[in-house]
């Protein structure tokens, strides 16, 4: 097939692909559910009484 011919039919599949429509961006990560919450009875009487009242756990600094 000559050169011509390959251009040609090549001009033609694109003339004739449907129109390709942008999606918008997709978040990379799912939702998460809600997290259970800490079971503070199991830290016992003196650090049990602790976090309760601080009012939640204390996440990393």
């Amino acid at each position: 097939m000559s050169t011509a011919k390959i251009s040609a039919a090549l001009c033609g599949a694109f003339n004739e692909a449907a129109e390709v429509k942008a999606e918008p961006p997709r978040p990379l990560t799912r939702e998460l559910p809600p997290a259970d919450p800490f079971p503070v009875e199991a830290l016992g009487d003196v650090l049990g009484s602790a976090a309760s009242v601080r009012g939640g756990a204390i996440v990393g600094h």
